[in-house]
């Protein structure tokens, strides 16, 4: 089995003096703004923004819609309108932030080291910047950006830190690796703490040596630490319930990517490990979602003590032709009957009827958690098989 490593950037892969980077930084983009207003009404605005950001948890909106939405049109205008001003920003005063960072010549030889021995290794940022700033942050730290499979921007990504479904959509992404996979950050609230919650091992990074042990300390000390997750024998992660509703909300934002930044010829691509393309997968998660999962949670909402039954899907492939049909449309039945879904499941687990046993003539006598675990496997394993199609 492979090993995965989500990192964080400022503060573990780079230092950054956070006390004079954001003011700096807001005073500069309130400069290429001025127009709009003052640079402390451009400030509150954009926090505003950023607060709307942390606080999403609809897997079809972007992070970058939601900052528009947020920032842009109370003032009165379009982002696009002040594109060119923000591209010029990036470009040439951005780059001047450069001083309030301090490379660490660990990191680079941590990158290489992954390099050689095949761990596959993400940049897992708190995605509100965009991809230009998030970019030349990482070129500061030494790093190439293009050696990533992803670094996370809010061009790209739907939901922020500390939420469990932002992780859940870095792993998406990856096509949920089936080996170890490990977080690296300094911030215990932002880093730790959510992937931990998630169920899997994290490293807390210190600025200094100060005789940490185990799952802390320097990034010099995380290699050590890789190795050590390495040695241990593999095992299936054991997901908790709010884990696996965090897995199943981030499904729609993985798959909303794909739908937006994707080439159209790729959903009619299959590979030799496959049996599906991406179209196919899509109209099978669709059709589950809207034919399985979503009658059960309602059926549940109207009589608990009903017994579920689950119509034959085998060959719903053929007989439906998912591989002529259209993957936007899946994809927003898809979307839609989710949602519904997680709306459904949130007001089940306010009543208190997690742990309650459901009647199942597939399952004997499972409870709702666990009913809500087998959707998240189910996620998972075409999101797996997707990223296969897509050589991910």
């Amino acid at each position: 089995m492979s090993l995965t490593v989500l990192s964080d950037l400022d503060d573990t892969l780079i230092s950054t003096n956070m006390d004079r980077f954001f003011p700096d930084y807001f005073i500069g983009l309130g400069n290429a703004l001025k127009d709009l207003g003052s640079t402390k009404a451009i400030r509150k605005q954009i926090f505003h923004a950023v607060d709307q950001m942390e606080h999403n948890q609809d897997p079809g909106m972007l992070l970058s819609e939601i900052f528009a939405e947020n920032f842009y049109s109370p003032l009165g205008t379009t982002e696009a309108a002040h594109k060119g001003n923000i591209l010029n920003f990036y470009r040439e005063e951005y780059p001047k932030l450069k001083h309030l960072t301090t490379f660490r010549p660990e990191a680079p030889e941590l990158i290489e080291w992954c390099e050689q021995h095949n761990i596959l290794f993400a940049i897992a940022t708190n995605p509100v910047f965009p991809k230009v700033a998030t970019r030349e942050r990482i070129i500061w730290a030494g790093l190439n950006p293009e050696a990533f499979p992803y670094f996370t921007t809010y061009e790209h990504f739907h939901f922020t830190k500390p939420n469990m479904a932002y992780y859940a959509e870095c792993l998406g992404r990856l096509g949920w690796p089936e080996g170890k996979v490990v977080m690296i950050g300094d911030d215990p609230i932002r880093d730790i703490e959510p992937m931990q919650a998630l169920g899997f091992p994290t490293f807390q990074i210190h600025h200094e040596k100060n005789g940490y042990k185990g799952n802390e300390g320097t990034i010099a000390d995380v290699k050590h630490w890789l190795e050590s997750i390495n040695s241990q024998p593999d095992a299936e992660p054991h997901f908790s319930p709010e884990a696996n509703l965090a897995i199943i909300r981030s499904t729609p934002a993985v798959m909303d990517y794909w739908m937006r930044f994707l080439p159209s010829e790729v959903f009619r691509t299959k590979s030799e490990s496959t049996e599906w393309d991406l179209t196919e997968i899509f109209w099978h998660l669709a059709n589950f979602e809207n034919e399985v999962y979503l009658p059960q949670w309602k059926q549940l909402a109207t009589d608990s003590t009903i017994q579920l039954t689950v119509p034959e899907t085998s060959r719903w492939s053929e007989e439906r032709a998912y591989h002529l049909r259209d993957s936007k449309e899946a994809f927003q039945k898809f979307y839609l009957d989710r949602m519904a879904s997680l709306d459904i499941l949130n007001s089940l687990i306010t009543k208190g009827m997690l742990d309650q046993p459901i009647r199942h003539t597939v399952f004997g006598q499972p409870t709702l958690a666990e009913l809500i675990s087998f959707v998240s496997r189910h996620d998972r394993i075409h999101l797996r098989q997707a990223s296969k199609t897509l050589n991910i």
